[in-house]
């Protein structure tokens, strides 16, 4: 599974993860980033899930 974080203005790669065999919770530390909106890039198994996250 992988986990990619995006910068919504320019899809500039702000945060990549690579984890093993994941089930249930996944934490992710986003304390880097700076306030703002991001695309979160869920990747597992030939599929992929896309979430708008806001850090405020």
């Amino acid at each position: 599974m992988s986990v990619e974080i995006h910068d919504v203005s320019d899809g500039k790669l702000m945060y990549s993860q690579q984890f093993g065999n994941q089930s249930g919770v996944l934490q992710l530390n986003v304390a880097g980033l700076q306030y703002g909106v991001y695309v979160l890039h869920l990747k597992m198994n030939n599929t992929e899930k896309i979430f708008k996250i806001i850090k405020q």
